[in-house]
Order: C-alpha cells, then sequence, then structure tokens
C-alpha cells in the first residue's frame, strides 16, 4: 500500500512540473512577440509625427502668418477709418460752433436792431414845459382819471404789454387814451428818461397851452414838492392803443 501511495504520488509531481515547464515555454514565447510588436508600435508612432510635422505643421505656420498679416492690415484700415471719422467730426463740430456763433451774433443783431427800431420808432417830437398833479389835487380828480381808471392810493403805474410798467400822464384829445409818450431833460428823480401813458384829460394841458403833459404823482404834495418843469423833451412813441 505504501508504495503505491508513494507512486502515486510523484505521478502528480510529474504531471505539475509538466505542467509548469509548458508554462514557462508560453512566456517565454509570448514575451518575444510582445517586444516586436511595443517596438514596431512606437517606430510606427515615430513616422506619424514626422509625417504630420513636415505636411502640417508647416502649413499651419504659413496660415498662422497670413491670419497675423490680415489682422495688421484690418489693423490699419481701423486707424485709418477712425482718423477720416476724427477728422469729419471735427469739421462739423467747428462747423457747428461756427454755425452757432453766427446764429448768436444773428441774434444779438436781430435784438439789437429791434431795439434800436423800438427807440427810433418816434411818431413825434416836442419841446414844452411839464407839470405835475396828485390824485387827491382839488377840483382835478375824484381818484379816477378820465378814462376810468382808478389811480387812489398811490396807484401811479399802468402795465403796458410793450413797454412794461410806465407812469400815468394826462394829456389834451390830440393823443388818444393809450399814447405812449418818453419824456426826457424832465429833472425828476436822476433825471432818466420817464416813459408814461395817457390815460388822463386835464383843462390846462395841450398844444398852444402852459404845459404841454401833466405828470401824475402819488400825492399833490409830492408834486408840489417836485414842480414843473421847462424844455423838456416829448417823444409820441405810440399813438393810442
Amino acid at each position: 500500500m505504501k508504495r503505491e501511495f508513494i507512486n502515486r504520488k510523484y505521478k502528480w509531481l510529474y504531471v505539475i512540473d509538466f505542467i509548469l515547464v509548458i508554462l514557462i515555454f508560453v512566456v517565454i514565447v509570448s514575451s518575444k512577440d510582445i517586444e516586436p510588436i511595443e517596438n514596431s508600435i512606437t517606430t510606427s508612432n515615430e513616422l506619424l509625427t514626422t509625417y504630420l510635422s513636415s505636411n502640417y505643421l508647416e502649413k499651419d505656420i504659413e496660415i498662422e502668418e497670413v491670419i497675423t498679416e490680415d489682422k495688421v492690415e484690418e489693423k490699419e484700415i481701423v486707424k485709418e477709418e477712425n482718423k477720416e471719422n476724427n477728422s469729419n467730426s471735427n469739421s462739423s463740430s467747428s462747423n457747428d460752433t461756427n454755425t452757432s456763433s453766427s446764429e448768436k451774433s444773428q441774434t444779438k443783431t436781430e435784438v439789437e436792431n429791434k431795439t434800436v427800431e423800438k427807440t427810433e420808432k418816434v411818431l413825434e417830437t416836442l419841446n414844452g414845459s411839464l407839470a405835475g398833479y396828485g390824485p387827491d389835487c382839488y377840483g382835478c380828480t375824484s381818484f379816477r382819471t378820465a378814462s376810468g381808471r382808478d389811480i387812489s392810493d398811490g396807484k401811479i403805474y399802468y402795465e403796458d404789454e410793450e413797454y412794461g410798467t410806465i407812469r400815468i400822464v394826462a394829456g389834451d384829445k390830440s393823443y388818444p387814451f393809450g399814447t405812449v409818450v418818453k419824456m426826457t431833460n424832465t429833472g425828476y428823480y436822476d433825471n432818466s428818461p420817464i416813459y408814461a401813458i395817457v390815460l388822463d384829460r386835464g383843462g390846462g394841458v395841450g398844444k398852444g397851452k402852459q404845459f404841454l403833459f401833466d405828470l401824475l404823482f402819488a400825492t399833490e404834495k409830492e408834486a408840489l414838492k417836485m414842480g414843473s418843469k421847462k424844455n423838456v423833451t416829448f417823444e409820441i412813441l405810440r399813438l393810442g392803443y
């Protein structure tokens, strides 16, 4: 029995040894086959890289150079266009400035001309004496003008649409209500010209009489204090309303 067991044991050992030998052989053969494949792959990769670099990389470089040149040309074109636009804008702004300045000067001239026309539009010029009166003058008024305007409580001014705030004056019937007269050299206040509107009448005023016009003051006392004036220049600027 022992011999049979030993024989069997050695048989298994032989079988195992045989299998190991076969495996070792297979491994050796397979390793030899793999190395050439790896070498061949490496070689093919190198060849592919060389081919690509020689055929395509140079073309890419040429394309990049062309693109760069195009960009430079585009930048130069844009710069030239910007210069032209700036020059055009500067010229237009200068033209606008010139236009605005000419418009301003033209407007100023028009205003000056209108002012001159207004001051030169004199319908009649008279020289004579100027008297003064107050709304409380005994026998002169009843605190109303001949045109019906209330002149009580110092209401000696009139708001005219054309001449603004002006004084009230009495004149004869040759000057209808609303007539505007400019009086200079009156000696009143600082001797500045006085603009007045005819809204009242007076028995002692008018052409051929002692006084050409009679200026309204806040009170009769003030009128007497200011007194009458001679050698006054009267310019009729508007006849009636």
